[in-house]
């Protein structure tokens, strides 16, 4: 029962019924499915939330980490705006433990992999469907773009793709279709069922059809960087280098006009460059706890288009430490997973779903260097996903380094200073303020 509500929690966050049709606006339909498998899960949520499971998933109290920064960044302009940080980023928790509650074994964990796919594939679909005519809503109308052209000058517009919901904006939509094409790539690929396989089959190029449309270049940048973890984490090396050298090139080459012109120099790309500058100064100005929840916009006039160095600035080095940690730990565990030194279970399903799970946290954090989500819902469900199957493989107790305590709090701390070093670096290199 609790894990059919939690599947009906995942589809309200791709596909909400008020989006669609107007008379159910009003029915808080996500909000009583969630409490429901709250309910159901009351025995699950304790155990998930005991001192020895925290200690041995570092993600998860990384994610935790997340919840208390933000909660004490706003707790100096106002016990009000501390409370809806919180309330905020429990929400996010909430679904994260249910994630962790729910994916129990290896066959759950493929079922769940298989609606998240088709979740993908509903949404991309009703764009598809708008412009062909078939149905019809104005919050799937394109979003106009506006560009120059830097030798006439002429102002002209480019339609650009959008869903509906969460991901009523191209560039959401563009990662997530990333996501959902490199989970039909593995279906096809490696799938037991003859059904799952063609479906894998035929969903990979509608997709790929809405994230050309999109014309998002940190959509076609996240897959792929997907692409090539999937590629060498499946395949090893030596057979994926000339496969990777061949396809990559050809999906840039296919992927012409706005996509297709990825420049740091100028446009949104230098944009963007200065408003991570702005960022790295809100650290500098509050290293500890940073300017605040949702404040970025407020001083640098725009959100951060990068979604660490938001974290960075909003909530400050701990803060910081705690998102970027959280993907970094939960990358690391998994490649390391393929060590023989890791206790890999034998179960076939969880140990062929690892290239597929480190492809997508590859494509997703490769999204997240142009986009500012890391309070939204999406980005703990790849956490909540790498989680799960880390707990089913038993990767945690493999690598006892891995388990909370001071010497992880150094690792990190140090990593995640030499990342804020880096992004600083490559502004000082690629930023031009003429």
């Amino acid at each position: 029962m609790s894990y059919c509500l939690f599947l009906g929690v995942t589809l309200m966050l791709f596909l909400r019924p008020g989006d669609l049709v107007s008379s159910s606006n009003e029915v808080p339909i996500y909000e009583w499915l969630i409490i429901g498998c709250t309910l159901t899960s009351v025995s699950g949520l304790a155990k998930q939330l005991r001192w020895a499971s925290i200690r041995e998933q570092p993600v998860k109290a990384l994610v935790l980490g997340i919840g208390a920064a933000a909660t004490m960044s706003a707790l100096p302009h106002s016990l009000s705006e501390a409370l809806v940080a919180a309330i905020a980023c429990a929400k996010n928790l909430l679904f994260y433990l249910l994630l962790l509650v729910q994916i129990d074994s290896p066959r759950r964990l493929l079922n769940f992999l298989l609606f998240l796919m088709l979740c993908i594939l509903a949404l991309g679909a009703l764009p598809i469907l708008h412009q062909q005519g078939i149905i019809h809503l104005e919050s799937l109308d394109a979003v106009q773009q506006g560009e120059t052209d830097l030798a006439t000058g002429d102002r002209y517009y480019i339609p650009r793709m959008q869903s509906t919901g969460i991901f009523n904006d191209p560039n959401d939509l563009a990662i997530v279709t990333a996501v959902g094409i490199l989970l039909c790539g593995w279906f096809a690929l490696g799938a037991s069922s003859i059904g799952a396989r063609l479906l894998g089959v035929a969903g990979m190029l509608p997709l790929y059809y809405v994230l050309y449309e999109t014309r998002s270049r940190g959509g076609m940048l996240a897959l792929m960087g997907g692409l090539a973890v999937f590629g060498i984490t499946r395949f090893g090396w030596r057979k994926a280098l000339p496969l990777l050298s061949a396809v990559l090139p050809v999906l840039l080459l296919a992927s012409a006009g706005r996509v297709a012109e990825m420049s740091v120099t100028e446009g949104t790309g230098q944009q963007r460059i200065r408003l991570w500058s702005e960022g790295i100064e809100m650290l500098r100005s509050s290293p500890l706890f940073g300017v605040g929840y949702m404040k970025y916009a407020e001083h640098a006039g725009l959100q951060a288009h990068n979604s660490f160095v938001n974290s960075y600035a909003e909530l400050g080095f701990c803060g910081g430490t705690c998102f970027f940690g959280a993907f970094a730990c939960a990358a690391t565990m998994l490649h390391r997973a393929v060590r023989p030194a890791a206790k890999v279970p034998t179960d076939d399903i969880t140990w062929r779903a690892r290239p597929v799970l480190l492809a997508i946290t590859a494509s997703y954090v490769t999204g997240m260097m142009s986009l500012s989500r890391a309070y939204v819902l999406p980005t703990y469900l790849v956490l909540g996903i790498d989680t799960a199957w880390l707990s089913l493989a038993g990767v945690e107790r493999s690598y006892p380094s891995f388990r909370l305590g001071t010497a992880l709090v150094q690792r990190l701390s140090l990593a995640s200073g030499l990342f804020v070093v880096l992004i600083y670096i490559y502004i000082r290199l690629f930023a031009v303020w003429a």
